[in-house]
């Protein structure tokens, strides 16, 4: 942690340059732009991840695997699953190891995450650095909240925002698709008019 530093009261590293561990880098990072505030907030969120889980959600080992412009992709654009999700699918002598250290009972262990904790995480280690928490402070009150039974700020996205992403993602099929609907819609309405005017011959 770390990594941003203030600098003459802008929060940056250089331009370019990676730092830090592998499962722990930010995907602007990864994208080669400047580290902020944000990329501490990330890599805290991935902490906390591994807190609940007992792993990272992307494996430094496997991310140094499949070569480095495929890490940088995973980093940017792979989407991990919430920490519920992960240890529900956890098995064999991970799923006791991990119970153990929780000392409840592994078929309990896909039941230790609360909804709440899950968004807290998932706002940490959002791909859009303006959905974060703005600061370390407000992940911080965020937990104690969770930890009282208060309500926490962390929501899931909306389906506007889940779509937005997905349309980025995705913009070459989609523009295709629109494409094909066009010409589907267009050829509708011609052979309904030739179909009116054959009708009125």
């Amino acid at each position: 942690f770390g990594i941003a530093r203030a600098m003459n009261e802008a929060q940056i590293t250089l331009p370019g340059t990676t730092m830090g561990s592998v499962h722990y880098f930010s995907p602007e990072q990864a994208r080669g732009e400047n580290a902020t505030f944000a990329s501490d907030i990330y890599a805290l969120g991935i902490l906390l991840y591994e807190l609940i889980v007992g792993k990272p959600p992307f494996d430094g080992k496997s991310l140094l695997s499949v070569g480095y412009e495929e890490m940088r992709r995973i980093i940017r654009e792979v989407e991990p699953v919430k920490p519920s999700s992960r240890l529900g699918t956890l098995v064999g002598e991970e799923r006791t190891q991990l119970a153990k250290a929780r000392h409840v009972d592994p078929a309990k262990v896909g039941c230790l995450v609360e909804p709440d904790l899950d968004w807290i995480v998932m706002k940490a280690i959002d791909k859009d650095r303006t959905r974060r928490y703005e600061t370390v402070n407000g992940l911080a009150l965020d937990i104690q909240r969770f930890l009282a039974d208060e309500p926490v700020s962390a929501t899931p996205p909306s389906a506007a925002y889940k779509f937005r992403k997905f349309a980025r993602r995705n913009k070459t099929a989609l523009l295709a698709g629109a494409g094909v609907a066009m010409v589907l819609v267009a050829a509708t309405i011609v052979s309904s008019w030739q179909a009116v005017r054959a009708t009125e011959a």
